[in-house]
């Protein structure tokens, strides 16, 4: 078990030679303007300077040629990548070869970390933002760049399978409006090891409806997203509250739940079904939370609450009550660390601890 930051940190390999070699990573802006020196007629000084620009994005790129060029023989002469690459999008291939996932681990307290290292000049341009989106046992997720679904901006899915220590690149979903119902994208690991479904829930404009989009490895509908509109249950879209996931997780073989750690869980039994059924299950008696007001932004109950599906099945929730009282830190008699287990037949809440945060 590791701690994981959901930040990537992004590693220009290609602008660390140029930088290396002492060559500019910007156009020279002198150089431009020298060009221009002498000349009254503003049409002329435009032709000039706009004849200088493209020489300098010439230049630029020449050196970044080299500068790849340099990798490339450098890399060459290393033990080849063990990395298994797969992608069905001409465009996506492009990219995907010239990224390496660089993992960082760390032993606890330690947090590990993963770097993306870009071994191209041709990656897209703004892939600032990449971040874990999901995991799932051997299964690891990021957004990549600032997209996300409903958002449309440049960026894809980048799966990681560290047993079979393979890289996938995944186009982005269709944007036909609408937001996603959390942050994270769902990832269901099942039988064999490296097979997955990626889930993206959408809300729409037409609740209780949401957009349902599932991404399975394998199959006969594999590597490609599959739409479906599915009902919420009333609970999770009151008039005055919309559910909002701060976390995800699978539960056994085919169930995947979104968890608003205010309120409870919204959960699919059989998430490649026809018609998938969603229902609600509350959060422990005394843990609900009023929804804030819309007009004060909502809480970061990630602060002080978690859940998560364990090797044994079970659903725990852990709270720490009080700290959102606005408490002084230092008064940790008033400060108590709960946690609570989820039968499922019947779905009931056993609390299995509770513990003085000052006694600790």
């Amino acid at each position: 078990m590791v701690l994981l930051n959901r930040s990537v940190l992004l590693v220009n390999e290609v602008t660390d030679v140029m930088k290396e070699k002492g060559w500019s990573l910007e156009l020279d802006e002198k150089a431009i303007s020298d060009a221009c020196d002498g000349i009254t007629d503003w049409q002329e000084k435009e032709k000039a300077r706009q004849k200088a620009i493209r020489a300098e994005i010439k230049r630029f790129r020449a050196n970044q040629d080299a500068a790849e060029a340099i990798l490339r023989k450098r890399k060459a002469s290393m033990p080849p990548s063990t990395v298994t690459k797969f992608c069905t999008d001409t465009d996506l291939r492009k990219v995907l070869d010239g990224i390496e996932l660089d993992p960082q681990v760390h032993d606890i307290p330690g947090l590990s970390f993963f770097r993306l290292r870009l071994s191209s000049a041709r990656h897209p341009p703004d892939l600032q933002g990449t971040s874990v989106a999901g995991a799932d046992h051997n299964i690891l997720v990021f957004y990549v760049g600032p997209y996300r679904p409903g958002f449309p901006a440049p960026g894809f899915y980048l799966v990681y399978d560290a047993w079979a220590n393979s890289l996938s690149a995944i186009h982005q979903l269709p944007y036909l409006g609408g937001g996603s119902i959390g942050s994270e994208v769902a990832v269901l690991r099942h039988a064999p090891a490296s097979d997955y479904i990626l889930a993206e829930l959408l809300l729409t404009g037409e609740l209780p409806k949401a957009s349902l989009w599932t991404w399975c490895s394998s199959g006969p509908s594999a590597r490609q997203w599959i739409h479906k509109t599915v009902i919420l249950p009333p609970e999770v879209c009151t008039p005055t509250y919309i559910f909002h996931a701060d976390t995800t997780f699978s539960l056994g073989k085919f169930a995947l739940c979104w968890v608003d750690l205010l309120v409870g869980i919204l959960m699919t039994c059989d998430t490649l079904a026809p018609e998938p059924v969603f229902q609600f299950i509350p959060l422990p008696e005394g843990c609900y939370m009023e929804p804030p007001d819309p007009q004060d932004g909502r809480q970061v109950p990630q602060e002080y609450r978690s859940m998560c599906c364990g090797n044994d099945g079970i659903i725990r929730f852990i709270s720490i009550d009080g700290y959102h009282q606005d408490l002084s830190i230092n008064d940790m008699r008033n400060m108590f660390l709960r946690t609570w287990s989820l039968t499922l037949n019947p779905k009931e809440w056993k609390q299995e601890a509770a513990l003085c945060i000052g006694d600790l």
